[in-house]
């Protein structure tokens, strides 16, 4: 399986991921793969091609001193020394009144802070898998935090792992003695922070730094910055969506233009985090403008340890992008909003939507709206248009026999009434927005 996803995604990297009950301190039976898609795998898979070719050169050309002087990557670029690892409290969590709150009957109950202590514990002095191999911690994104899963790599111990990515990030130590553990854990997470799709940028891209805009004690750029239209449409295009985004998401690994005190154009690479807002008035230009605060943690460069500066350099990652999606309303909303909003305007909302999924069952326009709610599928609306199609022709010759891709349809019901899941309300005259600000358009407003 591992082999037929390689084949359809060359430049992916698949790596095991197996699930550990904290409670019993059991490896549970089996494993999958994941497909990790971070700034840290991403060059990790580009190096691998890179290598492929290069043997493949090597294997043509018979000359294999001269390519081996010509390598300068050092790295064994082997997916099976690095597993992710879900701490899971199957069976054996309690809660608060010591009440397991599973069918299983363990021999002891485990409260929650006992559960961290023996997270605390394998995280520490790293673990040995089901296959008998000893792996440490090596990172782990901000989301995979709350999740409990944990990116370790094999290694002898702990310091092995510190001592390769600090030939990443040379800063590492030098952020935790300044900022503190929770920084270092948090910049570093950057390398690990999941990402939809990755750009390959234009040969002739600039990618500068551009300066504040300050008032007071209020910075009106911390985190958005700017991206050229020309290449806004080149990133849409490569992402095969049908508009050009006016903000995105991005994560960026390698080389910034910056000023220095003496005014003096510098190259320094960082790791950087934030969004992008399309400039309109950039259609010549590739060009990608960040703020200093979307400067995070620095890159090794200059050195032949920054192999995974050369390989990210290239790249742009999207996270997220503005798009026309549809707000909801939900339990932390509605209680915002009930200090101003009329209690019975809010009750309006809640049956209108209630009377929908009630009657998709039975009415397709009522099925229509909840699926108008939801991502513009193209296969769901295809199945809806033989729906209506078919309801067409029932009022037309008196047939009552509904097709199947209606009940198959309908079944999206049971997503708005399961009492398992939180209740989310949509509101389709209502828009989803980015909160990014174009400080250089606001002018007199500053």
């Amino acid at each position: 399986r591992k082999q037929q996803h390689h084949k359809n995604k060359s430049n992916s990297v698949f790596i095991r991921k197996f699930n550990f009950n904290v409670a019993k301190e059991t490896w549970d039976v089996g494993c999958g793969f994941v497909e990790e898609k971070n700034l840290f795998f991403e060059s990790f898979a580009a190096l691998q091609q890179r290598n492929g070719q290069q043997q493949q050169q090597q294997h043509n050309n018979k000359k294999k001193k001269k390519c081996a002087k010509e390598s300068s990557y050092k790295i064994d670029c082997n997916e099976d020394n690095y597993i992710l690892v879900q701490f899971s409290e199957r069976n054996g969590w309690a809660d608060g009144k010591g009440k397991n709150t599973t069918t299983e009957k363990c021999n002891e109950y485990l409260y929650s802070y006992q559960l961290d202590e023996i997270r605390e514990t394998m995280l520490r002095r790293g673990l040995k898998s089901p296959m008998g191999e000893t792996y440490h911690l090596f990172g782990c994104s901000n989301s995979q935090i709350k999740n409990y899963s944990y990116l370790f790599r094999k290694a002898n111990n702990q310091q092995e792992n510190d001592d390769f990515l600090s030939k990443i990030l040379p800063g590492m130590n030098a952020l935790q003695s300044k900022k503190g553990v929770s920084k270092r854990i948090k910049y570093v997470g950057l390398l690990f922070s999941g990402v939809k799709s990755f750009v390959d940028l234009p040969p002739d891209t600039t990618i500068c730094e551009i300066q504040t805009i300050e008032k007071g004690i209020y910075d009106f750029t911390d985190g958005p910055g700017l991206i050229s239209i020309k290449l806004a449409r080149q990133v849409k295009n490569q992402m095969k969506i049908p508009d050009t985004p006016g903000v995105f998401q991005i994560r960026y690994g390698g080389e910034v233009n910056m000023m220095d005190t003496a005014g003096h154009t510098v190259t320094r690479s960082f790791v950087c985090k934030g969004v992008l807002l399309v400039d309109p008035t950039e259609e010549d230009r590739c060009v990608i403008s960040f703020r200093k605060s979307m400067l995070k943690i620095e890159l090794a460069q200059n050195s032949s340890n920054c192999w995974a500066t050369k390989e990210m350099n290239c790249k742009l990652g999207i996270v997220d992008y503005s798009q026309k999606k549809i707000g909801k309303l939900n339990q932390q909303l509605v209680t915002l909003l009930s200090a101003n909003v009329p209690r019975e305007d809010l009750y309006e909302i809640q049956n209108f939507h209630l009377d929908k999924v009630k009657q998709c069952w039975h009415d397709p326009f009522s099925l229509g709206y909840l699926i108008s709610m939801e991502k513009n599928h193209a296969k769901t609306w295809d199945q809806y248009e033989k729906v209506l199609m078919h309801s067409a022709h029932v009022n037309a010759i008196g047939k009552d026999k509904m097709p199947s891709n209606y009940i198959s349809l309908s079944q999206k019901r049971n997503r708005y009434c399961n009492e398992l899941e939180k209740l989310q309300i949509h509101i389709g005259s209502s828009r989803s927005l980015f909160g990014a600000v174009f400080p250089e358009k606001l002018h007199s407003f500053l």
